[in-house]
């Protein structure tokens, strides 16, 4: 027995202190189970523990229990359940008391030292300093200010009080249970986009300066490629963080829903009543994902009014029985809103174990850039590097970043950095910081090409400016190379 727990602990410390070589994706292990593809599932559920994923040591527990697609073993499936009870999740305490209940006497204390040893190698602790951000208690108590006052969330800023006189709660709405539509929002609703003015929710960093970057439209009606081009141009109060600039995101809601609901009721009678519908059948439901899409039906359309807390409230029952995009959703709200950063990153932590690739990269950012956590590159990198995997374009481009600027780590590469960035030249070659980092790259002795490298610069500027960044830092570097930090016609 010895032999066998010292085996088994050798390969568990091996999976934990090396970085995952490909992503995470809890969804295809859940999938497998159904599906009886256990050996997909033993892969993708490991992949899941190694970092600290409280499900996977659950079904990595039952598979070896049970003896699901590899020989019955009580011993491996004690070890995952005693991890899962460390994690608190579900029924793995009960479990674990029965499952060590069937051991002989004469067994009981070595198994339980064994426990103690790998359970500490997937514990809180060891996998939280690893992989996940450590708080700046410092700064829990103070706030991000935007420059002429505190911040409020742009999605919130379309409608004020009065927009809300006269609105019917879809609870006392005369609604018949045979009309009630799909139970996806995106197909009740996007069919109406031909005769709809466009409806758009964009999400985006706000950097140090004031600038909008990486817009994303995570939700549209309609053609809102015009309004996204003029929300990139429209710069807004720089984020301030004890009197340093730092970076932020936010969201917006743009097009008709910035306009009063009267209006909405009368030009746009069809969606406003789908949507009202649409809520009205989500309402009560004990689902995680009806309780997601009915809290993301509350958010994206600001007519259908609720009590205050509403939107918390379902988004953190979803999130509590383990649904990442609510899980995701629920700390974005709290981040932006700084109701609980702690608490925020906790959320986003938990949808980043589970595989979703924005909640991988966005943590990634959170460790690099958020003032309530200490900087970690070794664990930026991490994340950026799962959510590259994935093919998650900014984070093909950070990852890059990194690999041409932290000459002093082990991650400087520029050769790879190069490799990476032509990857996404297709995608992002209006993309300010994309040329930045090509004319980086080209400028390193790797990769010298120091004409493409000026060149790559010079369009950087240009972009950036038309964007109203602040290029200080790129024109000294041009002025640097050339002698001159400015762009002319002939140079465009």
């Amino acid at each position: 027995m010895v032999k066998f727990f010292s085996s088994v602990l050798f390969v568990a410390s091996t999976m934990v202190f090396t970085v995952p070589a490909l992503a995470v994706h809890m969804n295809l292990a859940d999938q497998a189970i159904i599906d009886k593809d256990y050996a997909t599932a033993i892969k993708e559920y490991k992949k899941a523990a190694s970092v600290g994923n409280a499900k996977a040591f659950y079904q990595l527990s039952k598979i070896h229990h049970h003896g699901l697609g590899t020989p019955k073993n009580e011993l491996r499936g004690i070890l995952w359940m005693a991890v899962a009870a460390e994690y608190n999740y579900e029924n793995s305490t009960s479990n674990l008391l029965n499952m060590k209940a069937n051991l002989a006497p004469a067994k009981r204390d070595e198994v339980e030292s064994i426990i103690k040893q790998f359970v500490k190698i997937y514990s809180k602790e060891t996998i939280g300093n690893k992989y996940f951000p450590t708080l700046n208690s410092d700064a829990q108590s103070s706030s991000i200010v935007f420059e002429g006052g505190p911040h409020t969330d742009l999605a919130l800023e379309q409608l004020d009080a009065s927009d809300f006189n006269g609105l019917v709660d879809p609870t006392e709405d005369d609604i018949s249970a045979d009309d009630m539509g799909s139970d996806n929002l995106v197909d009740e609703v996007t069919q109406l986009a031909i005769n709809l003015p466009y409806y758009s929710i964009a999400e985006y960093d706000i950097g140090p300066d004031g600038s909008i970057r990486d817009i994303q439209s995570i939700f549209r009606i309609g053609d809102d490629n015009y309004a996204l081009d003029q929300l990139s141009i429209s710069p807004v109060a720089k984020p301030i963080f004890a009197k340093k600039n730092v970076n932020f995101i936010n969201r917006s809601i743009l097009g008709i829903a910035d306009t009063d609901t009267v209006s909405i009721r009368e030009n746009n009678s069809e969606l406003y009543s789908k949507t009202l519908r649409y809520a009205a059948k989500m309402k009560g439901s004990d689902s995680a994902i009806n309780n997601y899409n009915h809290a993301l039906a509350l958010m994206h359309f600001p007519w259908l009014r609720v009590p205050e807390g509403t939107i918390d409230e379902l988004l953190l029952k979803a999130a509590k029985q383990g649904f990442s995009l609510a899980q995701y959703e629920y700390a974005l709200k709290l981040y932006r809103q700084q109701t609980s950063p702690e608490e925020a990153i906790y959320w986003l932590s938990e949808a980043a174990k589970q595989g979703l690739t924005k909640a991988e990269y966005r943590l990634a950012r959170i460790i690099l850039d958020s003032p309530w956590v200490e900087k970690d590159n070794n664990k930026a990198y991490f994340w950026l590097s799962q959510a590259a995997l994935k093919k998650h374009t900014v984070a093909v481009r950070k990852l890059a970043e990194m690999k041409i600027t932290d000459e002093d780590s082990k991650y400087y590469d520029p050769k790879g950095a190069l490799v990476l960035l032509n990857t996404i030249t297709e995608q992002q070659s209006e993309e300010p910081e994309l040329m930045y980092l090509l004319a980086l790259a080209y400028a390193k002795p790797e990769n010298r090409q120091f004409p493409v490298a000026v060149t790559n610069l010079k369009k950087a500027i240009t972009l950036a400016q038309s964007r109203h960044w602040d290029t200080s830092e790129w024109r000294n570097l041009l002025k640097k190379w050339t002698g001159s930090g400015t762009v002319t016609l002939n140079d465009l």
